[in-house]
């Protein structure tokens, strides 16, 4: 082979590598803006938990769940999570945990999953309907200077955050995550400490870039 046609394809090949999605970074699981409950256990509830069950079903979006405590005085819910066992691990450890007393006996009673999955479906993860308006609506629609990066970040709790413009595609990753981690530990101030302590613990409140935009061209 010619020198000169190596080198026009070795200049083709690598403009074709540069040319690539910044880390090939592929679309999160979405499924659209539709929700449906469905029940996971036939226990009979208390006056207040089936008045509490109501406004929860009322309010919640995937992956959300339900919990109640089996001595009928306690329920705890989720909503937005990233995945229905996130969901349901939250919802567990809020009622299960309680500060300088023993840990209440739970049981899963309902979940909110995307109305496109199955009703017998076990396990999904992906954007939360939340998230999902963020992603679709924010992230990928908002116009981009050329030359810069914009990266998404979530925690699988249920909180999410984006940047954009930024001047390298690691400063836009830290920059993301920064963003999401302020979200994640105002959040956090909600619950009591013993449940910040669980959630940690398991690692739901960690901060990860899903995807990275560019517009070098």
């Amino acid at each position: 082979m010619h020198d000169a046609t190596k080198q026009y394809l070795l200049a083709f090949w690598t403009l074709i590598l540069f040319l690539q999605p910044s880390q090939g970074f592929s679309e999160p699981a979405t499924y659209g803006f539709q929700s449906r409950i469905v029940k996971h256990s036939n226990l009979d509830l208390s006056k207040e938990q089936e008045r509490r069950f109501r406004e929860w079903r009322s309010q919640v979006n995937y992956f959300g769940a339900f919990v109640i405590a089996l001595d009928g005085t306690f329920v705890s819910g989720s909503t937005q999570a990233g995945g229905m066992k996130i969901a349901q691990d939250m919802a567990m450890i809020k009622c299960s945990n309680r500060e300088g007393k023993p840990r209440r006996r739970c049981a899963l009673y309902a979940s909110s999953i995307p109305r496109k999955l199955p009703s017998n479906t076990v396990n999904a993860t992906g954007l939360s309907e939340a998230c999902l308006r963020w992603y679709s609506m924010k992230y990928k629609r908002m116009p981009v200077r050329k030359g810069t990066f914009s990266a998404f970040a979530w925690a699988g709790f249920g909180k999410c955050s984006l940047t954009r413009n930024a001047e390298t595609e690691d400063e836009a990753k830290v920059a993301a995550i920064k963003s999401c981690r302020k979200f994640v530990s105002r959040s956090l101030l909600r619950f009591p400490q013993t449940v910040q302590t669980e959630i940690r613990r398991r690692e739901l409140d960690k901060c990860e870039i899903i995807h990275v935009r560019s517009n070098e061209f």
